[in-house]
């Protein structure tokens, strides 16, 4: 605990920020003592550093909320002379102070983190979750919560089925296929995934490559549903081996064309790399050689960038190690 002699000592190293802190009460009821201290010790420390002390109503539990709460706060810390620099009455730059008005603030960044695998949705009822911390009540645990132990029993895009999700892809790899010599860790380094919006309706659409098994492509129907559109797009690819898949315009007309990386059979044939040409109509079609990018060099992955600055996208493909250096090519845009 932080006691008023230790505060009143208190000494900040040199900072090039302003000082800035917050009280963030609920409206569920009447303000306690406990959060007047916690408002004494930000305003002091605001006023001592000639910062800014801001009052931001945590009002997201609706179900909770009372009528007048709110408003008994706002009185509570003026008849206190503890009033706020910035809140839902005075304003300020980093508005809305209200919780409930930031939705659409925090959602751009809850999507971001579910983009980026480090989030995940998850739909259990109210119901649901008074279920599991039924079932999952022990001596030792009396209050279950929803953590990575139990996740993967609830309803989440974590554990959604394939017949959930209508994704069926499967990287099956048969050993009996495969001669002893290509029986290695090479085996088993999987296919590549590609994020893609086909049609551009804001839905993140996904591209699987397959290694004995064809590429598949899904279109996004919302609601973590999804349809195979392989056939129709065209873009189940005709080479073995299958490995890393890149998105990029690569002819710079507005769409994301699909480019795929092949290592071919075991005998080390049919392993051209593939370019998937978006139409814009949910089609695809097969351009590598047209565009000079069939490589044939046991590919594992490609990057598209611009080497030479001259607007047009360049390509960078990695190779199998195995294969002579020289195979591992730089390929200027000359279309």
């Amino acid at each position: 605990m932080l006691v008023i002699e230790d505060f009143r000592n208190l000494s900040l190293p040199s900072m090039d920020k302003r000082v800035r802190v917050r009280f963030a009460p609920s409206p569920t009821g009447g303000l306690h003592l406990g959060g007047m201290r916690t408002v004494l010790y930000n305003y002091l420390f605001a006023k001592k550093h000639a910062g800014d002390f801001v009052l931001r109503i945590e009002d997201t539990d609706q179900s909770r909320y009372v009528a007048g709460a709110e408003e008994y706060i706002f009185n509570c810390l003026k008849w206190a002379g503890l009033e706020p620099t910035e809140s839902p009455v005075n304003g300020g730059n980093y508005g809305p102070y209200r919780q409930s008005e930031r939705k659409e603030l925090y959602r751009k960044y809850a999507e971001q983190l579910v983009k980026d695998g480090h989030a995940y949705y998850a739909f259990d009822t109210p119901e649901d979750l008074e279920k599991m911390r039924q079932d999952f009540k022990t001596e030792q645990n009396p209050s279950p919560q929803y953590d990575g132990s139990i996740r993967m029993k609830m309803r989440n895009s974590v554990s959604l089925s394939a017949d959930e999700t209508g994704i069926k892809f499967s990287n099956v790899i048969d050993e009996t296929k495969l001669p002893g010599d290509a029986l290695n860790e090479f085996a088993y380094m999987g296919g590549g995934v590609g994020v893609i919006d086909v049609n551009k309706d804001g839905l993140q659409d996904l591209f699987f490559t397959g290694n004995q098994v064809s590429c598949r492509a899904y279109i996004n129907k919302g609601k973590n549903s999804f349809e195979d559109i392989t056939e129709k797009a065209g873009v189940g690819g005709n080479m073995d081996w299958s490995t890393g898949v890149t998105m990029a315009d690569i002819n710079g007309d507005g769409l994301l064309d699909i480019y795929v990386c092949n290592s071919g059979d075991v005998k080390g044939n049919n392993r051209k790399n593939e370019l998937f040409i978006n139409n814009g109509n949910l089609t695809f079609s097969e351009k590598a050689k047209e565009y000079n990018l069939d490589n044939e060099g046991y590919s594992t992955h490609a990057a598209f960038f611009d080497y030479d600055q001259d607007g047009d996208l360049d390509c960078y493909i990695l190779n199998n190690s195995f294969r002579d250096p020289g195979k591992i090519e730089l390929y200027k845009n000359c279309i």
